[in-house]
């Protein structure tokens, strides 16, 4: 029964990454770790960021981002939530350094056990990243 479920699993995610025509690049580890956390979703981007191997996919309209290592261990998690859902800090900070920038994007990132959150904003022209770390700091600044 278990060779069964296994021979399942393979050919579903076969089928997912023949979707994305990539079918030699992807590790069956990373395949399996991927359709274990994720059964219900088809539609998946896959890219390889040397060494670790990246899923995008959209869940519940919103997107997020898996980071696998070729074990098939989840490094990095990216999922985009709203403003509101930011820490009160977070919010706090933009407002008081960024007044008239809007946040275009806002994430909920965990790299290996590290939780932060990532701002992206926009004024005319002008673009950032913050990022900042669990208790709401900031951590980085990122211009383009």
């Amino acid at each position: 029964m278990k060779t069964l479920i296994g021979i399942a699993l393979l050919v579903l995610t076969t089928t997912l990454v023949k979707a994305q025509g990539a079918l030699a690049s992807i590790p069956t580890p990373v395949m399996q770790s991927f359709t274990a956390l994720y059964p219900n979703v088809k539609d998946v981007a896959w890219n390889y960021n040397e060494p670790n191997y990246e899923a995008r996919f959209k869940l519940r309209n919103k997107g997020m981002m898996l980071m696998f290592d070729e074990s098939g261990s989840v490094s990095e998690m990216k999922n985009e939530v709203p403003a509101v859902e930011l820490p009160g800090t977070v919010r706090d900070f933009v407002e008081t350094n960024y007044r008239g920038w809007e946040m275009v994007k806002c994430l909920y990132v965990v790299v290996n056990t590290d939780p932060f959150h990532e701002t992206y904003l926009k004024k005319g022209n002008e673009e950032v990243t913050l990022v900042f770390d669990r208790n709401g700091s900031l951590f980085v600044t990122v211009w383009p």
